[in-house]
């Protein structure tokens, strides 16, 4: 690289390191701590309150220049007078809050029930300073006719991010309005500061002196209380709403809480019973018939398509492509493997399907056998896979149904599978739905009138859980269905364990015979494979892999279960019965081997499963914060049991608080 080159990437990578570092540790060098946090509070004869903030900040590292405050409005009808000053001097009340000058300070009221206050003091750096932020609150104190009472949040937890070494809170009552009662109070988010309380002997005076510093995340909240008549104004205008919820929470939230969760407890034991109950009495299959472990040959007169229904409930894809092949095997069509080569010289295989009825009616096919049938070859002798690509997904569906027709007239089920999991599934579907959508907005909505009011909900969510999982086991065999399925898992038994029950060598007329039953069990590979390492396994008539065109109607093998007729040979093959080629003869006479015999297969059904499930592809269109809260409703405890007999202390409503800090 050339030298100025080179001296440019490194200037540039040092201002980049430069500007992201240096900030960040200005940012973090910066540190203060208040030396004293004092708040006087002073009654007047009205019922206001005037309440004087004194901070003394030392800021011991880093630059500041604004300070701010947060002061919620809620238990209060307004603040306002709002004035901050520094060693006397006032600040200039600026309306231009985003421009602010050395010495000004404005006030912003756009947030609902927040008071914003913010402050520019200047460059201040390593330095202690003094500030006073004043303001009148209206409407603080409840009145009762037993006395009149208000708490104030003097410092709210975690809202001020550094230590407060010293803080003592005075309060100022007007001539005639002794102080009933004066301490504080812990709420059960605070972290407790343990406080000196001491009253003057007129009772017109009262302190509040924090034993220890204050860290972020404690706070102090004092109570006061004074005989009633004592001041003037009236009870503020939010006393009687809370009132009411004050009485609510005492008298019946405690009863609907213990309700709602004897309801929740009620829901979460008897709802899985009595689906359970349900279930025994729906759901539950006959008795199982004894069959044996194994059988060699599937029950009698039973396609593979429905034996692979009957195994797991369940009309799937596979059910479908084994009837298909089924179908070949039985001599109603052939499958021709084809290959194209693009003008770019990709080779991409294909396969064709080609009906073979000569000698064969459709009439004499089961209706699920013919709609299938049908909907491959849409009256067309040949068909292309691709060509089914994206279009036959529409035929599964009805296709499936008829499947499960065709158990139901059977004898196999009492109703249609799939009716009975879709109609359990909908119900366990609509109470999930409910109970969690339904249940969450109830719970937002009215959260302040229980803390149960979620367990029913929760309880009705695990029962629709319960319900949907449930659902996929109820549909109720017959008698006659349950002996056809467990003689089908017995002989799926058998085709997953062939080696251990037989010697594959010995029974390779089965590998085409039993192909349909194995697919439909999933067992297709393993089929596949364990025979093509079998030189003698004749290959499947109905199949012709490159290399071996497809001329006439292929040989139709032994049918399940005995001899069945096969058709005649067409006249390209001289009029001779060929016998069936083995994949040995296969790979000896095309070029394949035993492995690419088996890999075609393979590749042929899930190139099947493939495009008979593919879909149209989906079309794309394009064309440092803090929060702030005036007090807690929770129940709180006072240091010193203020819950004593003859005592009106009201537990919660405090005023004031809020964030305070510097930047």
């Amino acid at each position: 690289m050339h030298p100025k080159r080179l001296l440019f990437a490194a200037v540039t990578a040092v201002l980049v390191l430069f500007g992201s570092v240096v900030p960040a540790a200005l940012a973090q060098a910066q540190s203060l701590y208040w030396e004293r946090y004092d708040v006087d509070i002073a009654v007047v004869n009205t019922g206001d309150l005037v309440v004087h903030e004194t901070q003394v900040i030392d800021f011991t590292s880093g630059v500041f220049h604004e300070g701010y405050a947060q002061i919620p409005t809620k238990n209060t009808d307004g603040i306002d007078d709002i004035i901050v000053s520094e060693n006397g001097q006032a600040y200039r009340l600026s309306p231009f809050l985003d421009s602010l000058i050395d010495g000004e300070y404005g006030i912003d009221t756009s947030t609902p029930g927040l008071i914003g206050v913010t402050w520019e003091m200047g460059y201040t750096e390593d330095q202690t300073r003094t500030f006073v932020l004043s303001y009148a609150v209206h409407g603080a104190i409840r009145r009762y006719p037993q006395g009149n009472e208000f708490q104030w949040n003097v410092i709210s937890p975690g809202q001020h991010s550094y230590d407060i070494l010293e803080s003592t809170t005075t309060l100022h009552m007007p001539p005639g309005a002794p102080l009933g009662l004066a301490d504080y109070l812990v709420p059960p988010e605070f972290q407790g500061v343990p406080m000196t309380v001491t009253m003057a002997t007129d009772k017109l005076l009262a302190t509040w002196v924090a034993k220890q510093t204050i860290a972020p995340n404690q706070g102090i909240q004092i109570v006061a209380q004074f005989a009633p008549n004592t001041i003037a104004g009236a009870a503020p205008s939010w006393q009687a709403g809370y009132d009411l919820q004050t009485a609510y929470t005492a008298n019946v939230r405690p009863w609907l809480d213990l309700g709602l969760g004897a309801l929740g407890l009620l829901i979460l034991l008897g709802g899985p019973a009595a689906l359970y109950l349900l279930w025994y009495l729906r759901g539950r299959a006959p008795q199982r018939v004894v069959v044996p472990e194994y059988i060699t040959a599937p029950p009698q007169g039973l396609p593979p398509g429905i034996a692979g229904t009957l195994v797991d409930e369940k009309a799937d894809v596979q059910d479908i492509i084994a009837t298909l092949m089924d179908l070949a095997r039985r001599g109603y069509l052939a499958i021709e493997e084809t290959s194209q080569t693009s003008p770019m010289g990709l080779v991409t295989k294909d396969y064709t399907l080609r009906q073979t009825l000569e000698g064969k009616r459709l009439e004499d096919l089961t209706d699920f056998e013919r709609q299938l049938y049908t909907a491959v070859f849409q009256n067309h002798a040949t068909v292309a896979m691709r060509d089914l690509n994206q279009r036959f997904y529409t035929n599964i569906p009805g296709l499936q149904q008829a499947l499960y027709n065709s158990c139901v007239k059977l004898g196999y089920f009492t109703g249609t599978p799939q009716a009975v999991r879709g109609r359990y599934g909908c119900f366990g579907g609509l109470l999930l739905v409910l109970s969690l959508v339904g249940g969450g907005l109830l719970a937002v909505v009215f959260s302040a009138y229980s803390t149960t009011l979620v367990c029913p909900f929760m309880a009705a969510t695990l029962v629709g859980i319960i319900l949907l999982w449930i659902g996929q086991h109820m549909p109720v065999e017959s008698r006659k269905g349950a002996e056809a399925r467990a003689l089908s898992k017995a002989f799926r038994n058998y085709l997953t364990n062939l080696e251990k029950y037989a010697k594959p060598e010995q029974v390779t007329d089965q590998f085409e015979k039993y192909l349909p039953f194995a697919i439909a069990f999933g067992l297709e590979r393993t089929w596949i494979n364990r025979f093509s390492r079998i030189p003698a396994t004749p290959t499947p008539a109905w199949y012709h892999p490159l290399g071996r065109p497809f001329i006439g109607v292929p040989l139709l093998p032994a049918a399940v279960g005995g001899a069945g007729p096969r058709p005649t040979p067409a006249a390209g093959l001289g009029g001779a019965a060929a016998a069936i080629p083995s994949l040995q003869g296969m790979s000896d006479g095309l070029s394949g081997g035993l492995q690419s015999m088996s890999d075609g297969l393979n590749t042929m059904l899930n190139s099947a499963a493939r495009t008979l499930t593919s879909t149209p592809p989906a079309s794309n269109t394009s064309t440092g914060g803090l929060s702030f809260s005036g007090g807690s409703s929770g129940g709180y405890h006072s240091s010193s049991g203020f819950h004593s007999s003859g005592s009106s202390f009201h537990s919660s409503g405090g005023s004031g608080g809020g964030g305070r800090g510097f930047h």
